[in-house]
Order: structure tokens, then C-alpha cells, then sequence
């Protein structure tokens, strides 16, 4: 799997951002980085209310998932 740059992602990411006043728009990418920020730290939550010090190969995995997967 290739990774792409900074610049690539951005390129890439012009072409599905569909906001009002997309010019000038800042509220929705702000509130959807928000909500990716909400579900990994949900699953760090749940490891914590477990007892656990340290996260699993599997929640470690989970988690990565949430950065890799919305971009793929």
C-alpha cells in the first residue's frame, strides 16, 4: 500500500469536498476531523473503563483503521 503526501491528499481530497460556501467553509472539515478524533478516542475510552494500561495489537489495529480506511 502507497501512502500519499501532503500535497497529494489535498489534491485528492478537493475533488469530493462539497460544502457551502466551500471558499471560504472551514465548519464541516473542522466538525468531520472532530468526529474522526470522537471514534478513536471512543475506542481508547473503552480500553481505559476495561482497566487496561496499554492497548492491544487488536485495538491498536482497530485504530489504525479509523486513519487508513476512510481514505481508501
Amino acid at each position: 500500500m502507497r501512502y500519499m503526501n501532503f500535497n497529494e491528499y489535498q489534491k485528492e481530497a478537493k475533488k469530493t469536498a462539497i460544502y457551502p460556501n466551500s471558499g471560504n467553509n472551514f465548519i464541516h472539515p473542522t466538525l468531520g476531523l472532530n468526529g474522526e478524533a470522537g471514534e478513536v478516542a471512543e475506542k481508547i475510552k473503552k480500553a481505559l473503563r476495561n482497566g487496561q494500561t496499554e492497548l492491544t495489537i487488536d485495538q491498536i489495529q482497530e485504530i489504525k483503521k479509523e486513519f487508513i480506511q476512510k481514505n481508501a
